[in-house]
This record gives structure tokens, C-alpha cells and sequence, in this order.
């Protein structure tokens, strides 16, 4: 973010991220204006990013076992809303 800070004066920064969310949630792929802070599910502190950002929700948040909704997260699940994810780019850029 600093690198980008310093080259662009008030750059416009869309940020793009794999959450864990509610049960139902599973397959969101979710727009939001303001950003977004990565790592939250696990707690880890990480600076906010994104004056827009997508979400793509990727499993189940258990609040008592994060890392465990992690690891069980299918990578089938991941790779389509990423391919879905693409396309949404794709097409809001034509």
C-alpha cells in the first residue's frame, strides 16, 4: 500500500478477498463499498484495505473453531468463485 501511496496521488483501490461467513452465506460473492480486513476470521491484525472490495464466501465461520472452518474449506468452492469472480471483473470492464 505504501508503494502504491507513493506512484498515485489518491488511487482508487477495489479490493478482492475469500471470507468465511454465515452457513448461508457459502457461495456469496458480496460487493461492498469501503474496505475490507484480511485475516479478520483469524484474528490477525492486518491494516484495512479497499475503497470498494468483493468478498467471496468460501465456508462456514465457526466462532469457536476459525482455523478448523479453514482447513475444511473445499478448494473446488474457492476455485469457482474465483472463476466467477473473474468474469464479474471481466465483463464490468467491456
Amino acid at each position: 500500500m505504501k508503494e502504491i501511496k507513493k506512484q498515485f496521488k489518491n488511487p482508487f483501490i477495489f479490493g478482492i478477498d475469500a471470507c468465511l461467513g454465515g452457513y448461508h452465506q457459502i457461495g456469496s460473492i458480496i460487493l461492498t463499498k469501503g474496505p475490507f480486513s484480511p485475516g479478520e476470521a483469524m484474528n490477525k491484525s492486518l491494516p484495512e484495505l479497499g475503497d470498494y472490495h468483493l468478498k467471496a464466501v468460501v465456508n462456514y465461520l465457526d466462532p469457536l473453531l476459525p482455523k478448523q472452518s479453514l482447513n475444511e474449506t473445499r478448494l473446488d468452492t474457492v476455485m469457482n468463485l474465483a472463476k466467477i469472480t473473474t468474469r464479474i471483473i471481466v465483463k464490468s470492464l467491456k
